[in-house]
């Protein structure tokens, strides 16, 4: 964070961000800060004289702090809510395919062949749009999910 004076430190996107430096947690206190929209930056109380930022406490209290615990999961429930979204996800691919059908046909009724035509490859380019965000989504979270790459 960058010092833009009065007690305001500002955030800048990481493509203007410079090196930062990595500190044990025993070295740094907490400093509370209020985000003021305004000035884009976040108000730190400073020491008088110094413009140091005043931290609330002397430093973190990490006598007997072992990190966060670990929740366990229930694979029963993990099965059946994959099962679940499965089903969703083909109900939804489903419904899609039919409302497109259903569409074509009252186009078709309605404008002749070639509007009825259009929309059939619009239904079906909705559908296939649906089939593989749903794969894309699968991937997400997963051991050989890429990032960003797939």
């Amino acid at each position: 964070m960058e010092d833009v004076g009065d007690g305001y430190y500002a955030d800048y996107p990481s493509r203007k961000r410079r090196k930062c430096a990595l500190r044990k947690l025993e070295e740094i206190a907490p400093v509370p800060a209020s985000f003021v929209r305004t000035e884009d930056a976040y108000k730190i109380p400073v020491e008088r004289g110094t413009n140091r930022p005043l931290p609330s406490h002397a430093s973190y209290d990490l006598i007997g702090y072992e990190g966060p615990a670990a929740v366990p999961i229930n694979q029963d429930v993990v099965k059946t809510d994959g099962e679940k979204y499965g089903k969703i996800k083909n109900d939804l691919i489903r419904n899609s395919a039919i409302a497109g059908a259903a569409g074509a046909i009252v186009a078709q009724l309605v404008s002749g062949s070639n509007i009825a035509l259009i929309y059939a490859a619009g239904a079906f380019a909705g559908v296939a749009y649906l089939f593989f965000l749903g794969i894309k989504t699968d991937t997400v979270g997963s051991e050989d999910a890429k990032l960003g790459s797939n």
